[in-house]
């Protein structure tokens, strides 16, 4: 945007990427959301930002120049990064960057207010030091290619009530290495990349999300040894590209996929997960799976299935539009659950797309008859994909099922 001769350019709608200012003045609005950051590039002159907007900003400030910004009403806190000395404030609520490198002024950012931490050091957390993120603060960490590390068994490391964002500016480097649990999220958090790894036996689920949660994971690696590494108890959460892993299995713990929607809604958005007990289970609420990578280790007794659908906590239904589903040692997919399938609700889904692939002499899908009572019924309508195995049964009206080689295509009449 370059916004010249003394005007000015208003955003009424939505940013959904970084907005670029080089000269002149913005203006957000009241309504206005910005999903992105204000990026001020090295070449901007001139730049004011208002902002009238509830919502925070994000302003990446990479210009030498003076950067004017002010607020309005009940307008949200401005977050700074990059250069911070040029910035000048009029009346606006600026959240310049804090710089950290050791456990106590970690914490006490974390739990005093709303913050922009950058840090500047590896550390570890004492046992047992907890931290909170009260209702209504706003916390924005930047690991910075860092690593955080807490060894205790007994506690998770944080419970956000609030606002929690979570950068690595370092694209990769930075990282939490827990023992048990990171994050138990009632609020709003937005994980963007690093390394996030658990090793306790119990409760190591590494992100947590509750009934009140929403919680978006983006582009991040997660390995957890022993649990799930994402599950959602209720809320919403969102995935969008990464690497997830679960070792978990019958045979060592847990009996954990390496994400588990158990109730609320969850969204998955390419990505790939791996699991040994199983990749992605949807065992209660609702779901779209619009792309990802799910994948059981091939040949290992103890692998069950890449996608997981049955109503163990609610009844549920589930929606997938493309992926790639492999199993590594039997079906690819279960549909419904009648051995072991918690209160044994109804499951149902539709494949609208994607390619599923079962172990030699497994059939790609199964989908559960019902046990006595109807118990773990599963409910299966395919309008599209690519299959193992022959699918006829399952084709919404108007489809059908083609052999093509050794797959079976599901494609319009």
């Amino acid at each position: 945007i370059d916004a010249v001769a003394g005007n000015s350019y208003h955003e009424f709608g939505k940013v959904e990427q970084n907005l670029s200012v080089e000269n002149g003045r913005v203006v957000f609005e009241k309504n206005s959301e910005i999903n992105g950051n204000v990026v001020i590039p090295k070449t901007a002159t001139g730049v004011a930002i208002q902002s009238i907007t509830e919502q925070s900003i994000f302003i990446d400030n990479q210009s030498t120049a003076n950067v004017k910004i002010s607020t309005s009403g009940n307008s949200g806190s401005v977050f700074v990064s990059g250069n911070a000395e040029n910035i000048e404030s009029d009346g606006a609520n600026i959240v310049k960057p804090m710089f950290v490198s050791d456990a106590n002024s970690f914490v006490s950012a974390m739990e005093g207010g709303n913050a922009n931490i950058v840090l500047n050091g590896s550390f570890t957390i004492p046992n047992n030091v907890t931290i909170t993120i009260p209702e209504g603060n706003e916390v924005i960490l930047d690991l910075a290619g860092y690593t955080v590390t807490y060894a205790t068994t007994d506690n998770g490391l944080i419970t956000n009530n609030g606002s929690l964002t979570i950068n690595d500016s370092s694209k990769g480097r930075g990282a939490f290495d827990v023992e048990r649990r990171l994050l138990t999220n009632n609020g709003y958090a937005v994980i963007n990349g690093g390394k996030y790894t658990s090793h306790s036996k119990t409760g190591g689920t590494i992100l947590f999300n509750e009934i009140a949660g929403t919680l978006i994971v983006n582009d991040c690696y997660i390995y957890d040894f022993w649990n799930f590494a994402i599950a959602n108890g209720g809320g919403t959460v969102i995935i969008n590209g990464g690497e997830i892993h679960s070792i978990s299995s019958n045979e060592i713990s847990g009996w954990c996929y390496a994400v588990r929607n158990e109730a609320g809604h969850m969204e998955v958005n390419g990505g790939e997960i791996y699991g040994i007990q199983g990749a992605l289970a949807i065992s209660g609420g609702t779901a779209v799976i619009n792309d990802v990578h799910c994948e059981t280790e091939e040949g290992n007794p103890k692998s069950f299935y890449a996608l997981y659908i049955a109503g163990e906590y609610s009844g549920n239904s589930v929606i997938v539009n493309g992926g790639t589903f492999i199993g590594g040692y039997r079906n690819a997919v279960l549909v419904g659950n009648k051995n072991d399938g918690g209160i044994g609700a109804p499951a149902a889904a539709v494949f609208n797309g994607g390619t599923f692939t079962g172990a030699e002499g497994s059939p790609a899908v199964v989908v559960s008859d019902g046990g006595d009572n109807d118990y773990g019924r599963g409910m299966l309508q395919v309008t599209g994909g690519d299959y193992s195995s022959d699918m006829a049964g399952y084709c919404a009206y108007g489809y059908t099922c083609v052999r093509e080689g050794d797959r079976y295509i599901v494609k319009a009449e």
